[in-house]
């Protein structure tokens, strides 16, 4: 399929492929998903390419590396735009060609330069697809989601930050490197759209959250089991395993736990007399819940229902109470079972190496490097030059603030779904 010296990539490979779908899983419920035209079943055309790392010269080491599959038909609505976005842009891939690993970062440069260079192919293909579509159709708005910070994040953080446990200086160098790079590629993107920019133009980034370190991880479903509120058909603690028929109350996604009610519940057990009761049993456990090595409060606050609408939880598919954890605790997800199964009976155990994450905590959670809080620039006609909201007198912007801006800016009201307020004080007199 291609001829390849070392640190060459062949060029695009075009091929046929049998592709299968199945359920997906997520917050450990099996879900099923509307399919779109790349996850049609069956025979799809498909684009790839090689990359030759390493070849000795006697020809017996060799490091070969394939890029993502990823569909060249059907990935872009209208679905014509699909093939020749390919051939006027190139094709597309949604991850790279490896996993940004611990051992990558410290001790394979040759897969992490690849890796990298795959992401600036990525983040550079939207602003040319951008510039080619605003050619040769026009665009009122090009709108995109760019996930690499936040895989740079979960994978980094913790290492560069000298509070953490295990901090090791000799190592945080590498991993600062990669961030550095991360940004310089992120940077090269944005250029790419300010360069499509006229004077009557915005440009908004956001990002929808920051990243902070994980030092203990903290398992919700083993502490309700201790607490008789779970009840487990095996030790594993896992969804699958939960007893129904026999748990009044279960971790249900993040931070979220739902009480099971019968009348509501398929296998509800609760009687509706008892729901506030049971609510506030759950949240009597969270709040006393401390970390048996260090004694500190594992969670920040939990609330019931009804109260969690102040910090803009509700909703049907809500749980019945809503928590946080305080700072450097972590819900520990599956990647931390192995580590609970060496301590049994823990609820609390240390997490694991280079962990970090963004959604247990408070958005104000940080540390002397990192911060769970979000970005948000906006540049244009009619906006204040170098303004930035000063949260002690203002409080923070909020990203459900996003759209109704835009939407102001664009002269149309919002969706009458839109939460939001427009950000006044970011415009001109």
């Amino acid at each position: 399929m291609a001829e390849l010296k070392p640190g060459e990539w062949s060029p695009w490979i075009f091929r046929e492929y049998t592709v299968a779908q199945g359920p997906r899983q997520f917050n450990q419920l099996t879900i099923g998903f509307a399919k779109t035209g790349v996850d049609l079943e069956g025979k799809r055309p498909g684009s790839t390419r090689f990359k030759l790392l390493h070849l000795s010269p006697d020809g017996q080491d060799v490091r070969l590396v394939r890029s993502e599959v990823y569909p060249s038909t059907h990935f872009t609505d209208p679905a014509s735009l699909s093939e020749e976005l390919i051939r006027e842009v190139g094709p597309y891939f949604e991850h790279p060609v490896g996993r940004l690993t611990a051992n990558v970062i410290e001790k394979d440069s040759e897969m992490l330069d690849t890796i990298l260079d795959e992401i600036r192919y990525q983040a550079l293909w939207h602003p040319r697809a951008a510039r080619y579509v605003m050619e040769h159709y026009g665009w009122d708005i090009y709108y995109l989601h760019w996930h690499w910070p936040d895989t740079v994040g979960h994978q980094t953080i913790r290492a560069i930050e000298p509070e953490a446990p295990g901090y090791d200086p000799a190592k945080a160098a590498a991993y600062m490197e990669v961030i550095r790079r991360s940004y310089q590629i992120m940077d090269e993107m944005v250029g790419g759209f300010i360069e499509l920019a006229d004077k009557d133009t915005y440009i908004v980034v956001v990002a929808d959250h920051g990243c902070t370190p994980d030092y203990r991880a903290a398992d919700v479903s083993r502490l309700l089991a201790q607490k008789g509120l779970s009840v487990f058909k095996d030790n594993s603690f896992a969804f699958s395993a939960l007893d129904l028929s026999r748990s009044r109350a279960y971790r249900s996604g993040a931070c979220q736990i739902t009480i099971n009610l019968k009348g509501r519940n398929p296998y509800g057990i609760v009687e509706p007399e008892d729901y506030e009761k049971v609510q506030e049993e759950i949240i009597d456990a969270l709040q006393t819940w401390r970390d048996p090595d260090t004694g500190k409060l594992v969670i920040c606050f939990a609330l019931k229902k009804r109260d969690a609408q102040l910090f803009g939880y509700w909703g049907e598919r809500t749980g019945d109470v809503f928590y946080l954890f305080n700072h450097g605790y972590w819900w520990g997800d599956p990647t931390a079972a192995p580590i609970f199964a060496a301590h049994p009976g823990a609820t609390v155990v240390d997490a694991p190496p280079h962990s970090a994450h963004h959604g247990p905590n408070l958005p104000t959670d940080r540390t002397s490097l990192t911060s769970n809080l979000a970005t948000f620039i906006i540049k244009g006609p009619g906006i204040r030059a170098g303004y930035s909201r000063d949260p002690e007198r203002r409080g923070f912007v909020r990203l459900m603030d996003v759209v109704p801006t835009l939407c102001y800016l664009l002269g149309f009201k919002p969706p009458r779904e839109c939460e939001g307020t427009v950000l006044w004080d970011h415009f001109e007199e």
